[in-house]
């Protein structure tokens, strides 16, 4: 009876808010799951692993795990970047499962606009989900016995185990800028039309919807100090996603020092026409770097989601993550020193740096 109680606690709560939700519960290390257009937006081969942990109950109960890979100058086109993740999500001691595999691919249009550069990254993904119930895992009310408990077998007939989504195309825009080392933005759109099978009722048939699920971000970055030596910089951010009927706004600030390492805030909430009832949670992020040889790198992340307000009840969530970078590029298109910088230009395409070491060009 306890995995019925949490199958329908996980079941209420998801469709009011996002407490684990696989498409809200990752937004600052696989950002093309939010936008696909994010895939390769550092310039360097990279491969990313993250996992997160619901501590409140048992060990992988309600848990998600989600790995990438992205690479840059493909078919030797500078302009041109693609990369894979894929995200796997359980809930309930694996009563519930999604996992969602995504190809996506980036084509950079650069333009000045007097003397600024401007870039506008243009991103197409498919992404490709499987939902599945493990119905042998749940104890129903006629296996009861007063006596002797759960010993009886269930005459309850369960529907189909798993489902498979149809496959569905995504698109993103990133437009990104920078004035002299001194202020970069990013900001996008990014969209999925989703065309699926649901339930209406727990038991019921299942039906067609048509849906539009869509992201909106902005993450302009000031730099405080910034020299060959030093580097300090202040990123706030809005991001605003939608799913379904479900909504999340997440409001907050970052501080980058030396590129590679850095701490954040941000606060997560649904649509704020009903912020006092909203479900709601705050999330605390820190990332160090590791230089790994000459031209390899580590950014280790950890982040700690509170719940707070409707399920604070419910725990909070852990989340660690590690990517591993190769193939450095640097400020500097000549050997020569340079101040560091926000962003590094090849063949005029606008990459974030995130590198401890400036550099001084492409090392391969």
């Amino acid at each position: 009876m306890k995995h019925v109680l949490t199958l329908i606690q996980f079941l209420c709560f998801t469709s009011i808010g996002y407490a684990q939700g696989i498409y809200f519960i990752e937004s600052q290390q696989i950002k093309g799951n939010i936008n696909p257009a994010f895939t390769g937006i550092n310039g360097s081969m990279n491969f990313t692993l993250i996992h997160q942990e619901q501590y409140w109950n048992d060990l992988l109960d309600f848990t998600t795990i989600g790995l990438s890979f992205e690479n840059s100058n493909v078919f030797n086109c500078q302009r041109v970047d693609w990369g894979v993740s894929i995200l796997h999500d359980e809930e309930g001691d694996g009563n519930l499962s999604s996992t969602v595999f995504q190809p996506n691919i980036v084509y950079t249009v650069p333009f000045k606009v007097k003397k600024w550069l401007h870039n506008i990254r243009l991103g197409l993904g498919l992404s490709i989900e499987y939902n599945a119930i493990d119905w042998t895992k749940l104890t129903f009310s006629d296996q009861i016995d007063p006596k002797g408990g759960f010993i009886y077998q269930t005459s309850f007939l369960s529907p189909s185990n798993s489902n498979w989504r149809l496959p569905i195309p995504s698109f993103g825009l990133v437009y990104k800028f920078e004035i002299k080392n001194k202020f970069s933005i990013k900001s996008g759109l990014s969209g999925k039309f989703v065309y699926e099978k649901y339930n209406s009722g727990f038991f019921s048939e299942p039906q067609l919807k048509n849906n539009i699920d869509w992201t909106f971000f902005i993450y302009p970055e000031i730099a405080i100090k910034n020299s060959h030596n030093t580097y300090i910089g202040i990123e706030p951010s809005l991001l605003i996603q939608k799913e379904s009927s479900l909504y999340n706004f997440q409001l907050g600030t970052k501080l980058h020092l030396q590129n590679a390492h850095g701490i954040g805030v941000f606060l997560n909430t649904g649509h704020p026409n009903g912020f006092t009832e909203n479900i709601k949670s705050l999330v605390y992020n820190v990332f160090v770097g590791i230089e790994w040889g000459k031209n390899k790198q580590v950014i280790l992340s950890a982040s700690w989601i509170q719940n707070i307000g409707l399920i604070r009840q419910f725990g909070d969530t852990f989340q660690v993550g590690m990517k591993l970078f190769f193939k450095r590029n640097g400020c500097g298109k000549l050997n020569t020193d340079k101040l560091d910088c926000m962003s590094f230009e090849v063949d005029k395409v606008l990459y974030d740096h995130i590198w401890l070491n400036p550099g001084t060009g492409k090392m391969n």
